[in-house]
């Protein structure tokens, strides 16, 4: 058990980092928007960019146009910044989401969303390769339509299918999804962002993967009163959970996945026989038995 000053002092370190990071972002954000500018309101901004606001309140993002506040807080100059040097001798005087400075586009929808596991964005793997919200969001709301699925994505605010996102740069993991036995991302039943998120730094690792598994496979979860070991330890032990030749996403066949720890098998489990060349036609409670307290498995 972790000493109760250890889980405070991680505890502690973890709520200073992210206040460290919503800091620096509110200070990047002020310094990219301009010191000198005044807030001039949405009306004026509206004038010449006429279709932006109809796109833009079928999103979750037309709540700036109507709630009352800090002016900062309110329509577009809550994500652009103060629009009084824009409108007049210098047009790039706004914050610009076309990929002109990443961590100034991270830092004005931090922001707002700095919660949650947003808040450790600014240590996250994607931001370490100089990536920007406005690479995978819009803040205009403009999305591909494509399945049902993308109602979650067009809420999220996605430029495009969630799956098609993370494949632009996760290429092999599209060959693995079209192997016979895959996760039925392709086909929008889920997401990426069900096992992973995006925003921190904290990629699906062993000692993590049963529970993000569990949640959707909760009869795998136990209690049992016999516990299969390397079930125990990680589901990625036995299965690969993008994509498999194998049946049931296993990283290899029967039995010669499970002899590699059940290497001592007595003699009638090497007969030529058809029955045992598949390990669950007998130990059927592979994942833990909740039956019997024996260490066979079989129901």
């Amino acid at each position: 058990m972790r000493p109760k000053n250890t889980t405070k002092t991680i505890v502690t370190l973890a709520v200073i980092a992210a206040l460290g990071a919503m800091i620096g972002a509110v200070r990047l954000y002020s310094q990219s928007s301009g010191g000198g500018a005044e807030y001039i309101g949405s009306a004026q901004c509206l004038a010449c960019h006429e279709n932006i606001d109809t796109q833009l309140m079928a999103t979750k993002h037309s709540i700036l146009f109507q709630k009352e506040g800090p002016e900062d807080k309110q329509g577009c100059e809550a994500c652009h910044g103060p629009g009084s040097e824009h409108m007049s001798e210098a047009p790039e005087g706004i914050i610009r989401f076309n990929g002109a400075s990443k961590a100034a586009e991270s830092a004005a929808c931090l922001k707002c969303h700095a919660d949650g596991d947003k808040a450790e964005w600014k240590m996250s793997i994607h931001a370490s390769e100089d990536m920007s919200c406005a690479d995978c969001h819009s803040p205009h709301g403009k999305v591909k339509e494509r399945s049902e699925r993308e109602k979650r994505e067009i809420e999220t605010l996605l430029v495009d299918s969630e799956a098609d996102l993370c494949l632009d740069c996760h290429q092999e993991k599209r060959g693995e999804f079209s192997k016979p036995s895959h996760m039925p991302v392709l086909e929008g039943q889920m997401g990426c962002s069900d096992c992973h998120s995006p925003h921190n730094n904290s990629p699906l690792q062993m000692e993590r993967a049963a529970a993000s598994c569990v949640s959707c496979h909760a009869e795998k979860s136990g209690p049992f009163l016999t516990e299969h070991e390397p079930v125990a330890e990680s589901c990625l032990n036995c299965h690969d959970p993008h994509g498999s030749v194998n049946q049931n996403l296993l990283t290899q066949r029967q039995p010669t996945l499970c002899l590699q720890c059940h290497a001592n098998t007595s003699v009638i489990h090497r007969s030529n026989s058809t029955q045992y060349k598949t390990c669950t036609n007998c130990h059927k409670a592979v994942h833990g038995s909740r039956l019997n307290a024996d260490n066979n498995l079989f129901n």
